[in-house]
């Protein structure tokens, strides 16, 4: 069973990309690795004291963990990395203490990576 659900995940992340996949570059110093990913949004709220709240949304970016590799060797998603997508750079950056980068689904298909704007497109 686990098998099939596993291809069944695997097929709807295929038909994503082809359907909504969009091209980025994910960079982590010297390196750089065109990717397609299916990019989308988390909201966060996160409480700053007493009645303030923060409300924070940039990108979230789905990418095949099966993709996201330098010199052949696969990587994690690190804070210290940058995706550009747009014409804008985006950091590996989740607020409020929340992960940067979790597994998609529980097979680690696909990365779901959150990141914060910091350079717009000119």
């Amino acid at each position: 069973m686990a098998s099939r659900m596993r291809q069944a995940i695997e097929r709807h992340a295929r038909r994503q990309e082809d359907a909504a996949g969009e091209a980025v570059t994910y960079i982590r110093g010297a390196d750089r690795i065109d990717l397609t990913a299916v990019v989308g949004t988390t909201p966060f709220r996160q409480t700053l004291g007493g009645h303030s709240t923060l409300d924070w949304a940039e990108a979230d970016f789905l990418i095949r963990a099966s993709e996201l590799k330098i010199g052949g060797d696969l990587i994690e998603p690190a804070r210290t990395d940058r995706i550009e997508w747009d014409g804008d750079t985006y950091e590996i950056l989740a607020p409020g203490g929340e992960p940067d980068a979790r597994a998609s689904d529980r097979y680690g298909i696909r990365w779901r990576i959150h990141g914060k704007k910091i350079e717009p497109a000119a």
